[in-house]
């Protein structure tokens, strides 16, 4: 019972990403981020190292989470003999 507490506010946060071209098309998932619907926004604290600048950290909203919105590349190993 407490397992399904803490879960089940993830799950209706969560929208789904069917229909959301952006998902389905790899090249396309930088435009899921920042400030989107479909990311929860978050930023770094202010870095001393990097002239006190904020960096993006992108993390989904999306059914999938980071998954749905990360730029996916498939690599197939060539083998030569």
């Amino acid at each position: 019972m407490a397992i399904m507490q803490i879960v089940s506010p993830i799950l209706t946060t969560s929208q789904s990403n069917e229909g959301i071209i952006d998902v389905a098309i790899p090249f396309l998932s930088p435009t899921l981020i920042p400030n989107t619907s479909v990311d929860w926004n978050y930023t770094t604290v202010p870095l001393e190292g990097l002239d006190n600048r904020v960096i993006a950290y992108p993390r989904g909203k999306l059914l999938g989470g980071s998954t749905s919105i990360s730029e996916y590349i498939a690599h197939t190993p060539s083998f030569e003999r």
